[in-house]
């Protein structure tokens, strides 16, 4: 697994241990998931959850962190009412601060998608047929049962602490969540 070496990583990681990271994306995919729960719940809470999210057109995947959604005052208009708003990026130093992006709350709605099955993913991975930054197998080949999936995924931060300067792989992220041997809906959802 990568080391935490930006500054938003070391900060994570110097306040929760690998198990309360797990527990707190745990409890960030409970949350997401059950569409009766109050996104604006999210702007008084302290943790600091940490999600993927897919980069459009690419194989890629971003690490956002800090999420709560906006609001506008009372009898106010604001283009960020009602949107997930987030931040990814380590920021500091000559950078300036960490990036701020935008989501529709919708993010977290359940799309009913085509899984590729377990053995297939794993003889792709073991032929070495995979090349970073290509797709794993076309729409069209996966043969996978439906699923309904958010197009948000909470994961715990030390799996992609190097996510955190960089969008990475969604098949690196992939293999960092098989070999991890703690089993939960979360994992499940993200893989």
């Amino acid at each position: 697994l990568p080391a935490a070496n930006g500054a938003v990583a070391r900060a994570v990681n110097a306040q929760l241990s690998p198990e309360e990271q797990r527990t707190q994306a745990q409890e960030f995919f409970a949350f997401l998931y059950d569409m009766q729960s109050d996104l604006r719940d999210l702007n008084g809470d302290d943790k600091l959850f940490t999600a993927l999210v897919s980069v459009p057109d690419t194989n890629k995947v971003k690490v956002i962190y800090g999420l709560g959604i906006g609001t506008a005052g009372i009898g106010q208009v604001s283009s960020v009412a009602g949107k997930l708003l987030a931040l990814f990026g380590e920021g500091g130093g000559g950078l300036g601060p960490a990036q701020s992006i935008m989501l529709e709350s919708t993010i977290r709605d359940r799309l009913e998608m085509k899984n590729i099955k377990t053995h297939e993913v794993a003889e792709i991975f073991a032929g070495g047929n995979h090349l970073v930054d290509k797709p794993v197998m076309k729409a069209q080949a996966v043969t996978g049962n439906a699923i309904a999936a958010m197009r948000i995924a909470p994961i715990p931060a030390y799996l992609v602490w190097d996510g955190f300067d960089k969008d990475l792989d969604a098949a690196l992220v992939y293999e960092r969540l098989m070999e991890s041997q703690h089993e939960s809906r979360m994992k499940t959802h993200a893989l």
